[in-house]
């Protein structure tokens, strides 16, 4: 050690070129560890923070298909009346309320703002790990639950500019029962039931899968279950 203070008082120059030297590497890599540290920090914080958002805009777009479902709850009361007593033999009320249930639509209001985020983002799939997945498949189930809906929308879309063309209105028909008759032997009205019952099925199939899907990911994301218990949960097994 004393040789050594004495080789710094002979080089003062060159003790203090490895002085600054050595200050100057310490900082870049100070500098460094910090940025990245705070890079990670900062895309961790990002990724929970669009985990929750998505999280979120799943279970409201849930709430949307608990309403379309409560829909379809209504037009299999009306159906079912239908096909166990003849029209002529309903009230007016209940003409009104089938041709209400035959020419009314529910539409989705669908927020997918979250869901295109997380799409676009490869440094949040990396940073979730095996959760992306979950995420991925979730907003995938409601789009197919979704689009099932939309085409229930445009066929009932189609039926009722058939219904117009065809004068089959208040204006042109003498009584709710004309009205109501007149639906029903429209070929349009036909094409949708047919086609209706099996989108159906398909919303109701998802919007159950979700009702499973979207609490377990949720207690999954909060680490309160394995991904087995996610699965098997899911799954109802």
């Amino acid at each position: 050690m004393k040789k050594f203070i004495k080789w710094m008082r002979r080089h003062p120059n060159t003790c203090s070129f490895f002085i600054n030297f050595l200050a100057t590497v310490l900082g870049i890599v100070l500098t460094l560890g910090t940025t990245m540290w705070y890079d990670r920090h900062e895309k961790a914080e990002a990724s929970e923070t669009l985990v929750e958002n998505c999280l979120a805009n799943m279970e409201e777009r849930l709430v949307d298909l608990d309403h379309v479902v409560e829909f379809y709850d209504q037009h299999i009361k009306w159906f079912s009346l239908l096909e166990e007593n003849p029209l002529d033999s309903l009230t007016e009320d209940q003409l009104e309320e089938v041709y209400s249930i035959i020419s009314s639509q529910k539409h989705l209001i669908t927020n997918r703002a979250y869901e295109k985020a997380f799409s676009q983002s490869s440094t949040i799939h990396e940073s979730l790990g095996r959760f992306s997945e979950v995420i991925g498949q979730g907003f995938e189930f409601l789009q197919y639950a979704e689009g099932n809906h939309a085409e229930i929308n445009r066929l009932k879309q189609e039926f009722l500019q058939d219904q117009i063309l065809s004068k089959n209105t208040y204006e042109y028909k003498e009584s709710m029962l004309d009205i109501v008759k007149a639906s029903f032997n429209d070929p349009k009205f036909a094409l949708y039931r047919t086609q209706y019952a099996q989108h159906e099925q398909s919303v109701r199939y998802m919007h159950n899968y979700m009702k499973r899907f979207l609490p377990a990911a949720r207690r999954l994301w909060n680490k309160e279950i394995t991904d087995d218990e996610f699965w098997a949960e899911v799954n109802n097994k």
